[in-house]
């Protein structure tokens, strides 16, 4: 793949301004602290302290980031004060330690976020364990990390004061990213050469990655407007722009039929090749279009649709002609809101207020919901995974400091890598421990190699650790997890290189990660929260969720504002689940269970949400008519079996699940009824196969099946 479809996404993306914000957040004290005072340790000092409190500087809006980022500072003060009034007494110290791990672990019952504040803890910490061991003062270096932490938090709000909309642009942007990358997959789907399971799976794998851009992108935009007191035009665009590519994302799902017919050669065979340049075509326009919007300046016009050639009239590929006519007029309204914001001539105005939105208040009211502050005793009742990870937490860094103990050198390394990888999942554990182990590994042998080529004047190892540490934080996130950790190491040995120079280092460092990578490992089996504990619930929430998406497609006074919510809650659900089986994969083969079955349950789930979505672009088209009678019957089976009644007739009587008849008297005036019928069909084979399964391990027939309990 080329270099540019992938740098152009990543440069006008999140990760690269928090990057840049960050590295300069944390270098910038540290420079002037050395040329000010030549004080390495007072450089070092606020360096660690501004890249504890980096830690919580996650994309979201303006008002919130400084609250956050002061919180983190206060935590991280506090940890660091606990631990340095008993540095003297061995044992308080290590039960302090083993407290500040416990409360850092229940703090994952507020999300990432709360994760982060106590990693931020956690390393506040061990970083005075390691100012203890070499003997340096605890309280002045301790000074010096919250003057650190203070200075990055006035630092970052200071940088998205003067650019206050790149948050949310470039939140915004991923988003539309994630859309046109997902219409690419779609385009897959009517070439022939490419299997359709092979289609679907990069289909899954693409919306996983829309549903996380977008729920960054609406936290974000939904925020700054439950804070903002007056209607900003400004913000109405912003949300103008989200709803688009929810929109993007929406038709791409819709963009969905019968592709063996499609792909069976001929005449159909042209049609499908046009639908898949067309689309193809698009993807390509609107990520042309981002990197122009999050600078802002003006866009063209959208790509012309080929929809008036009459390749798309005849046989099946005339279903698609509809869909893909929205999709062009969706591209249309992001470019003339784009240009809008930009001041290009011609553009039309700006909404003034009179004009604000209808559907803003009913999202910012939804978003406040599922946003609410919960009290410590509420969130870890919703999140009952959290007792268990602190208690497994604290138990292996226990192990860990006695194994610090015994080697000595810089063992905090041990309980520092303890820290980073142990994952309240055990499967996310595992993979962690062994990216951790093999980037430290690599950048050691780098670091190596390095230092025996010659690389020893400072200025060069300085420039060396400013780049590496600018690509370890720009690649700070799951997907590039390793490559992240593997620059990271090679700042830190350079560092310590520029500091003190020898190899001694190297060695320690990746036996040192080594050690606490193993035990992170081991320490997953205590006490663990398997995934087939919940899956019950999370079962039963994505069928709830995508019940009452159906529902809102099927109602009869349908309209937009409410579908997209309840959209979001049926992908949210669906997401959901589906991480927790790609977790289950990982997990020991004695600790799984219904892998297949679920499996081809998302599956089925997958086209049953993507027939509803084709439905719901027909009804839009259709200006919101209520669905003609021939459809009723077939919506009211795709009601019942998202409600999962033909899963209990299966799972309790064995029975076969009702069909919906081919042989109704008139074809449907709908066309993407015959996908939801298909989906329908996919769902109940689904059921079945689940509801054997669960009769093959659940002794009695008489018991409730997972699927019919309420989520917890």
């Amino acid at each position: 793949m080329p270099a540019a479809p992938i740098i152009t996404p990543f440069l006008h993306g999140q990760h690269a301004f928090t990057a840049l914000r960050t590295l300069l957040g944390v270098v910038l004290p540290a420079g002037c602290a050395l040329a000010l005072y030549g004080n390495m340790e007072v450089a070092i000092g606020l360096a660690l302290g501004a890249f504890c409190v980096s830690l919580a500087d996650i994309p979201e809006a303006l008002p919130r980031k400084p609250r956050r980022m002061l919180a983190a500072t206060l935590v991280l003060a506090c940890a660091a004060a606990s631990i340095a009034l008993v540095m003297h007494h061995p044992l308080a110290m290590w039960l302090v330690l083993l407290a500040v791990a416990f409360c850092a672990g229940l703090a994952v019952a507020y999300g990432p976020a709360g994760t982060l504040i106590g990693i931020c803890a956690l390393i506040g910490v061990d970083l005075m364990l390691a100012q203890h061991d070499a003997g340096g003062a605890p309280w002045p270096f301790l000074g010096w990390m919250v003057g650190g932490g203070l200075w990055y938090a006035a630092f970052a709000t200071a940088v998205c004061a003067l650019f206050p909309r790149q948050i949310a642009k470039r939140a915004v942007g991923e988003s539309l990213m994630a859309a046109a990358a997902h219409l690419r997959r779609r385009a897959d789907c009517f070439v022939p050469g490419i299997p359709l399971d092979q289609c679907h799976r990069h289909l899954a794998e693409a919306q996983s990655a829309v549903i996380d851009a977008q729920k960054v992108a609406r936290d974000v935009v939904l925020r700054e407007l439950a804070a903002s007191r007056r209607h900003d035009p400004r913000q109405a665009r912003l949300f103008a722009m989200l709803v688009g590519a929810i929109d993007i994302h929406d038709v791409s799902l819709a963009l969905h039929g019968d592709f063996t017919t499609l792909r069976g050669g001929g005449a159909q065979s042209q049609g499908a090749r046009q639908v898949h340049d067309t689309i193809r075509e698009m993807a390509q326009w609107i990520e042309d279009l981002v990197p122009r919007y999050v600078l802002g300046r003006p866009v063209g016009p959208p790509v012309a649709a080929r929809l008036d050639d009459g390749g798309l009239d005849t046989g099946p590929a005339q279903a698609f002609k509809a869909r893909l006519a929205v999709l062009a007029d969706t591209l249309a309204g992001l470019a003339s809101v784009a240009n809008a914001g930009a001041g290009k001539r011609g553009a039309p105005p700006a909404a003034p207020a009179a004009s604000w939105p209808s559907d803003i208040p009913l999202a910012v009211q939804a978003w406040n919901r599922a946003g609410k502050w919960l009290m410590p005793w509420q969130a870890l009742r919703g999140s009952p995974d959290a007792l268990r990870y602190a208690m497994r937490l604290s138990a292996a860094i226990a192990v860990g400091t006695l194994v610090a103990k015994w080697i000595g050198g810089h063992g905090t390394w041990v309980i520092l890598t303890i820290m980073i990888v142990m994952s309240p999942t055990f499967g996310a554990s595992q993979q962690r421990s062994r990216q951790r182990i093999a980037g430290t590994l690599l950048g050691c042998l780098a670091a190596a190699v390095l230092l025996w080529c010659g690389v020893q004047a400072p200025w060069l190892l300085a420039t060396l650790i400013v780049i590496c540490y600018g690509v370890c934080f720009a690649l700070a996130r799951p997907a590039s997890y390793p490559a992240s950790v593997f620059f990271g190491t090679i700042a830190v040995l350079l560092l310590y290189h520029l500091l003190v120079p020898g190899w001694s280092m190297i060695e320690q460092r990746g036996v040192d990660t080594f050690i606490g990578g193993v035990i992170g490992a081991l320490g997953a089996f205590v006490l663990p929260a398997w995934e087939h504990q919940g899956l019950d619930a999370r079962l039963a929430a994505a069928r709830q969720a995508c019940r009452a998406y159906a529902a809102a497609v099927f109602a009869d006074d349908f309209e937009m504002s409410r579908y997209r919510l309840a959209r979001r809650d049926a992908l949210g659900a669906v997401r959901t689940l589906a991480a927790s089986h790609q977790r289950m994969a990982q997990e020991p083969p004695a600790k799984r269970r219904f892998t297949a079955e679920i499996g081809m349950w998302l599956a089925a789930c997958n086209l049953m949400i993507a027939a509803v979505a084709a439905l719901a672009q027909w009804r839009r088209s259709q200006g919101g008519a209520p669905l003609p009678a021939a459809c009723r019957d077939g919506a009211a089976l795709a009601d019942r079996t998202l409600g999962g009644d033909t899963f209990t007739d299966a799972a309790h009587d064995g029975a076969a699940s009702p069909r919906v008849s081919d042989g109704t008297p008139s074809a449907p005036p709908a066309p993407a009824f015959a996908s939801l019928v298909s989906a329908t069909r996919s769902m109940q084979r689904a059921d079945r196969r689940l509801a054997a399964a669960l009769r093959r391990t659940t002794p009695g027939a008489g018991r409730p099946c997972p699927s019919r309990q309420a989520p917890h």
